[in-house]
């Protein structure tokens, strides 16, 4: 069986087929799939940060439990971290929950099924609500809030774990100040 990986070699492949292939797709379908191209080259050759928490002295003696628990931790950072640079490097596409807050302005109130959102839409562009070129254009700037408070939440997140990190850090150096201490007296 094939693995479900690839490199770089077959995104750069991938891009020369479509390069040869531009002249028989529309314009606006030639730049959608350049752009998940990149998309794809990117998030291959962005590699997170290694974790900045190196295990030295006086930590060289971490109960399995506390080396877990960071190891732990650090994983949960660099996935955030990951998470936050695809949000904030690609532009990402408008998506149905980006239609459903729009339309939601005009009254819809089903569901967020593609068929229905594009049915009311039509019904609006009909009815002259909004035409195609603005409804476009508030569709992009939902998708610009939803991106926005995406990462806000990434960056709490980021924070939030980063203090814990220090807090577990805090606790693992008292122990050891406190063992150093009870061995000095004896």
């Amino acid at each position: 069986m094939a693995s479900m990986g690839f490199t770089t070699r077959v995104v750069r492949e991938l891009m020369n087929l479509v390069d040869d292939n531009k002249e028989k797709v529309c314009e606006a379908d030639y730049i959608e799939i350049c752009n998940a191209v990149k998309y794809l080259h990117d998030s291959k050759t962005y590699t997170p940060s290694s974790p900045t928490f190196t295990y030295r002295n006086p930590f060289h003696s971490l109960t399995h439990r506390q080396q877990s628990q960071l190891l732990s931790i650090e994983n949960h950072i660099d996935h955030a971290r990951t998470d936050l640079y695809n949000t904030t490097t690609q532009s990402g596409r408008v998506i149905n929950i980006d239609r459903y807050n729009v339309l939601k302005t005009f009254g819809y109130e089903g569901p967020i099924l593609t068929i229905e959102l594009k049915n009311f839409e039509n019904m609006m562009l009909v009815q002259e609500r909004f035409t195609k070129h603005t409804f476009k254009i508030m569709c992009v700037s939902q998708k610009t809030i939803r991106l926005n408070e995406h990462t806000t939440v990434l960056q709490i997140k980021i924070r939030n774990l980063i203090q814990c990190r220090e807090r577990i850090i805090q606790q693992i150096q008292r122990q050891y100040s406190s063992l150093q201490r009870a061995n000095a007296t004896f």
